[in-house]
């Protein structure tokens, strides 16, 4: 669900069940903004229908392949060496 994270939304992935989250504040109140977002929603939606074979990256690959893993303490192991992997910074050696 990165794509709406790229329009100025932040939605968060959740698992169980499959679902986003948005925080709804005082600034979602303003005039339009309950229409932008549904445009939006509407545009990706579009987007992705146009691309059924697209593979999901970052972090909505991440959730959706942690969740179809049944041992759910694999789970935590893998999302350990992925973030450990993310903010590895390598040694530069000249």
């Amino acid at each position: 669900m990165n794509k709406p994270n790229g329009r100025g939304w932040n939605l968060n992935n959740l698992q169980f069940p499959p679902a986003i989250h948005l925080c709804v504040t005082d600034m979602h109140t303003t005039k339009g903004c309950a229409e932008q977002f549904i445009q939006d929603v509407k545009d990706v939606a579009k987007e992705l229908i146009k691309q059924p074979n697209k593979k999901s990256e970052g972090s909505a690959a991440l959730y959706g392949l942690s969740q179809m893993i049944p041992d759910r303490s694999i789970v935590t192991e893998l999302a350990h060496c992925y973030l450990n992997a993310y903010y590895d910074t390598p040694n530069n050696v000249s």
